[in-house]
């Protein structure tokens, strides 16, 4: 009888257990891991930033991805003239990107990006523009002309 019982409590406090860590993990922060910043104008990178001591993949392919990932969905789905990408998911990679009006920024995160964070996404792209939207307008890829918008982009990662 024991073992059997022992079996039981067992099997009963590893599923409790399972299903309190996935409550508990889904309702926590979600963690960007990177950020990239996009010229609507040319398509061009204008920011990569990462929590990460040092990126570990070229920015610029991953840019040309997001490009070519959009470009796909207007061109496979000429009918859907409103269609945008907004969420990207791949694995356990999870992509989300917001559109201002001269950039598009997407960011790669674990977790769930809930309605606060992705307010959060918009509200710093509204800064952006407000910012550098002159700038941006007729941006030629010099990153100079763009100087403070990396320590911008530091809020958030926490």
């Amino acid at each position: 009888w024991w073992p059997f019982l022992i079996l039981i409590a067992a099997a009963f406090i590893a599923m409790t257990g399972g299903i309190l860590y996935k409550k508990r993990s889904s309702t926590e922060e979600p963690i960007i891991e990177e950020v990239f910043l996009i010229s609507q104008r040319n398509s061009m990178l204008i920011l990569h930033n990462t929590r990460r001591l040092q990126p570990d993949r070229d920015s610029d392919i991953i840019a040309g991805m997001f490009e070519a990932v959009q470009n796909f969905i207007e061109d496979s789905f000429q009918d859907t003239e409103d269609w945008e990408l907004n969420k990207l998911e791949f694995g356990g990679n999870k992509i989300a990107v917001e559109r201002g009006e001269h950039v598009y920024m997407a960011v790669v995160y674990e977790g769930e990006l809930g309605e606060e964070k992705i307010q959060e996404l918009r509200d710093f792209i509204e800064k952006v523009e407000e910012r550098f939207g002159e700038k941006l307008k007729e941006w030629d890829g010099d990153r100079n002309e763009l100087r403070g918008l990396k320590d911008m982009t530091k809020d958030l990662f926490s």
